[in-house]
């Protein structure tokens, strides 16, 4: 079955192999040969390149600092009006 359409469309003219998909894998390989000379010097290059270390670093680095800021002005608000930041009273206290 594929041999049938990759021979009907080699046939139509209007449908031109794209070169500019082989040109950007240049660089993926160089990238390959970079980690793969790293393992030869027992150097673990390839955590970079991870998707789910990008998304780890990215929420350690940017997500999480900036929760805590908002959450820390959110209470600091909260504190300047007079409401009570924790609903838990703390222990030894006289309300029950």
């Amino acid at each position: 079955m594929l041999q049938f359409f990759s021979f009907a469309f080699k046939r139509m003219r209007w449908h031109k192999p794209r070169l500019e998909g082989c040109r950007g894998l240049g660089w993926k390989y160089l990238v390959l040969l970079l980690v793969l000379a790293g393992s030869l010097f027992t150097l673990n290059l390839v955590g970079l390149l991870d998707p789910l270390s990008f998304l780890y670093r990215s929420f350690g680095v940017a997500v999480l600092p900036s929760l805590v800021v908002v959450a820390n002005a959110g209470t600091t608000r909260m504190s300047e009006s007079g409401m009570s930041t924790l609903a838990i009273p703390p222990p030894g206290s006289s309300k029950a």
